[in-house]
């Protein structure tokens, strides 16, 4: 799905379990595709023979020790190699508007070393075991968290561009962060037998410590997320957290604001501040850049 198609295929693993059956799969791809021995071989014929299966179902055999059967051996050699051809896949690029944020964003180069100071800091004083990053795009600060001494870091972007490439950095330096997609406007559910077979979001990943820098502004604008709303789903997953602000006088959300009308009449530092102090205590306060990007340090009141 993804090497051929650059299909996103998160969400059709959140819907089915067992995730996708090779007789859909088989149905997607076309006859190019097919032309692989391994697609052929672990699809095609697959899906081929799950078909064959089901209508032989309904039919009654003479003798049931006449079916050929696979060996122990035999499944466990299907099972290598496709664990070794998976392993090699990787994800066919699309264009995405977030996937060079790190390098092309709207810092200076003093705005991003005290941006960076920040994290350190709270990251030492805090000294976490885990961190939970919201918009880590491809694990810079995700990656400082751990070399201050995190123990664990789980990244999410809604980037899989982003996240290809933070996968493929922590891969290489063998550290423990993971980064996996996430849409934050409709993250996975408790779902599964009796809906407790698969536990939601926020069921599964509670965290000593949060950072949300450049995040709440693609759910707030973006999303149509009211600030409150915001604010209690943050303080769900960590006590203790920073939380960067994104003014409408900054560039970016210029930018998200140019092709739709501005409905965000309440979206302002004075009202974001307010309901976060009313829901927790603000530790910190710094503004970072120019066009008045602030970064909150909060923590839950108890």
């Amino acid at each position: 799905m993804g090497s051929l198609k650059g299909i996103q295929h998160n969400a059709w693993f959140r819907g089915n379990l067992e995730g996708i059956s090779s007789v859909e799969l088989n149905k997607i791809l076309n006859f190019r595709d097919k032309l692989s021995l391994k697609i052929f071989s672990h699809v095609h014929l697959q899906a081929k023979l799950n078909i064959k299966s089901i209508e032989s179902s309904n039919k009654t055999y003479k003798n049931y020790s006449q079916l050929k059967k696979l060996s122990k051996n035999s499944y466990l050699a299907i099972i290598k190699q496709l664990r070794d051809w998976i392993l090699n896949l990787s994800f066919k690029k699309e264009t995405s508007i977030w996937q060079n944020y790190s390098k092309e964003n709207t810092y200076d180069q003093f705005e991003y070393d005290e941006k960076k100071l920040i994290v350190s800091e709270f990251i030492k004083r805090k000294n976490p075991n885990t961190v939970v990053d919201l918009g880590c795009n491809d694990g810079e600060y995700s990656n400082l968290c751990l070399d201050l001494g995190a123990k664990l870091v789980v990244g999410f972007d809604f980037d899989h561009n982003a996240i290809s490439r933070a996968f493929g950095k922590a891969n290489l330096s063998k550290k423990n962060f993971l980064p996996l997609v996430l849409d934050a406007a409709n993250p996975s559910p408790n779902h599964g037998w009796f809906q407790k077979e698969r536990k939601g979001f926020l069921e599964r990943f509670k965290s000593e410590v949060l950072i949300a820098l450049a995040f709440e502004h693609h759910l707030i604008i973006g999303k149509n997320i009211p600030i409150e709303q915001f604010i209690d789903w943050i303080l769900k997953i960590s006590n203790n957290g920073l939380i960067e602000f994104v003014p409408k006088s900054d560039q970016t959300i210029q930018k998200m604001l140019q092709s739709r009308e501005d409905i965000f009449l309440d979206y302002s530092e004075v009202n974001f501040e307010n309901c976060l102090k009313s829901k927790s205590n603000i530790v910190n306060k710094n503004t970072i850049t120019k066009s008045g990007r602030v970064i909150y340090e909060y923590n839950l009141i108890s």
